[in-house]
This record gives structure tokens, sequence and C-alpha cells, in this order.
């Protein structure tokens, strides 16, 4: 598992704590290694003075989970409020990263096009330099959000429609919430002002959440041999 935090989660659905061994996760191996990085604003002609709000993409195949997916309806209002938003604020490039599983990625680019806006991309690829080089990213909820801690930034979690949350990040304090689309404007403008502040609200957690010290794949190569 993860971390601590995973464990203990484990543990409550029944699992033989014996049975369970924090490892850390490989991805964040992977992220502390001086791998290549593309430079996101040069690769899309952004100017280097504008600010880049990252949105990743809600997954919208899960079907075992229905309770957490947004409609078709939700996810179309979902994009129309984040494209009215960020024509607003002009010293910023929304990119919205396309999940996987989006079976809805037709329509973003769709409100795009009618909306004719220029200060937004959409990608499918580049997550991890997006996460380095984003000065904001924005989610519904999802892992990402920790690769986000791992990188530093400030996070604005959406629940625009009333889902129960994936993760515990806005209840325990380390990312802020948004629930009304009124607030999103203000929260975006907050959150670029107190960067260090968010931060710092969530550094002393998360390494509850992931062991970050880059020997998660040798923990785990040593489990599996011993084994």
């Amino acid at each position: 598992v993860w971390g601590k935090t995973s464990k203990k989660w484990f543990i409550e659905q029944g699992l033989k704590k014996e049975n369970l061994i924090i490892t850390g996760s490989p991805k964040f191996d992977e992220y502390s290694s001086n791998i290549e990085n593309v430079d996101i604003k040069k690769e899309f002609n952004i100017p280097y003075n504008k600010k880049i709000i990252l949105f990743i993409a809600p997954a919208n195949k899960v079907l075992k989970y229905p309770k957490y997916m947004l409609s078709h309806k939700e996810y179309t209002e979902l994009y129309k409020i984040l494209y009215n938003i960020i024509k607003k604020i002009k010293d910023s490039i929304l990119i919205v990263k396309l999940h996987p599983s989006d079976g809805y990625d037709y329509i973003p680019k769709k409100i795009l096009e009618e909306e004719n806006l220029k200060n937004v991309i959409i990608i499918n690829k580049y997550l991890d330099s997006s996460l380095r080089q984003a000065d904001l990213v924005i989610s519904t909820g999802s892992t990402v959000t920790l690769e986000a801690m791992f990188f530093k930034k400030p996070i604005i979690i959406l629940n625009l429609f009333n889902r129960p949350p994936l993760e515990p990040f806005v209840e325990n304090g380390m990312c802020i919430g948004v629930n009304k689309k009124n607030q999103l404007k203000d929260s975006i403008i907050n959150a670029f002002k107190n960067k260090d502040k968010l931060v710092k609200r969530y550094n002393k957690n998360f390494n509850d959440y992931v062991l970050d010290d880059g020997k998660s794949h040798k923990r785990i190569s040593d489990v599996i041999l011993k084994n």
C-alpha cells in the first residue's frame, strides 16, 4: 500500500494488517528522479507571463461506482462553468487533461469550439510535465491530487453536483473545496495569492498518504523476491 492512511483503510475493509506492507508508490519514485520534462509553455506556445491552471478531468466509465460519476448533463455544465470562469481570468491559461477513461471527451472539445476561447488547451498526454509546471491544480477528486501535492501545488477540489467525496482532502483541510459555481473565480484568485499557505496545509499530512523516499520500487521487488 502507498502509506499509513491506505493501510488503515484496507484494515477497516477487513484485510489482515500482517498482509499489508507500506511500500510507497513507484510513480513517486519516477517523480523524484530527474526524468525528461516537456516545457509545456514552449510546447503549446503559451506566453511565459501566463499562469497555468491545470484541470484534471474526472473519470466517467467506472460503472462499479456510479454514485461518484457525473451525468452527461452535469459533465456538460461543468465545462461551461469552467470555461466561463477562465474567460474572466485574463492572466491564465486553462489546460484540461482528459481522463484515460473519458467517454465524454468530445464535450469539452465541442464547448471549446462553440465558445472560441483562446486561453484553453485540451490534452491527453504530458500529465507529469503539466503537474510540474502548473500554478494551480483543479480536480473533482482523484489520486492525481496526491501527485499535485508532491509538486507543491495549491489545489481546488470541485464538487458542484453534490457527489460523495472520493477522498477526505477537503474535509481534513488539505485542499480548497468549492461546491458553488459563484465561489470558483475568487477561490482561484485566492489560491494564486496564498500558494505557500495552502501547500503548508497539506504538507504535514502528505507522508501519511504516500511514503515518499524514492525507494518504492526496491521495497516492492524485495517483497516479491522474498515471497
